[in-house]
């Protein structure tokens, strides 16, 4: 996970001035495969491994507050194609 987060600012560039978190972790994922795969490993037991490492993703973004501002819960399409609620963001 430390990696991940690690690789925050460099996928916040990428990002549209308004974002949200899974959209984000999408971009993570597609950034960092080995690191993203070894990180959702971490929560297989748990039998949501998807979400319970997206909900920490999503969560550390509160981490760079000299990057991104939180602006509103949203609903977005999640990983799976389902149109869940998730956090947008806005880069400063």
């Amino acid at each position: 996970m430390d990696e991940l987060i690690a690789n925050y600012p460099a996928i916040i560039e990428l990002m549209e001035s308004r974002f949200d978190s899974h959209t984000f972790i999408l971009e993570l994922a597609h950034a960092q495969q080995a690191a993203y795969v070894a990180a959702l490993n971490n929560y297989a037991a748990g039998g949501t491994p998807f979400q319970t490492l997206h909900a920490q993703l999503s969560k550390a973004l509160h981490g760079f507050p000299n990057l991104v501002q939180y602006v509103d819960e949203v609903r977005s399409p999640n990983i799976f194609g389902r149109v869940t609620p998730c956090a947008q963001w806005r880069k400063l």
